[in-house]
């Protein structure tokens, strides 16, 4: 019970973040965007961004464990679209795929 109260709460967090992220995205103020990108990974995961870039998806996956990877896989999934925003498919197209490989790792199927 203490541990879905946690989780809700933290996804509600990430999820206001992402929030921020994306209309500052979308109304061109892109260094807010990053700073708070920047925030949701620290603040969230508890790992600053450009650690947990350096690291495979399955050294991700377990240092984070099951229920940070899920938000892991948001934190990324936000950045493509934001990245798509800034007209940087690119990395976008980077970015959605390691969410993917992320989430085949701690999704059974």
């Amino acid at each position: 019970m203490l541990k879905d109260d946690w989780l809700m709460r933290t996804v509600h967090r990430l999820v206001e973040l992402l929030a921020r992220a994306t209309t500052a995205a979308r109304e061109g103020r892109l260094d807010e965007a990053k700073k708070q990108l920047d925030e949701a990974y620290s603040g969230q995961l508890g790992m600053p961004r450009r650690m947990l870039e350096r690291l495979d998806p399955a050294t991700c996956v377990m240092t984070l464990g099951r229920e940070k990877s899920k938000l892991l896989v948001m934190l990324l999934e936000a950045e493509a679209e934001i990245d798509a925003l800034c007209s940087n498919e690119g990395l976008a197209a980077v970015r959605r795929g390691r969410a993917a490989d992320v989430k085949s790792l701690i999704e059974p199927g």
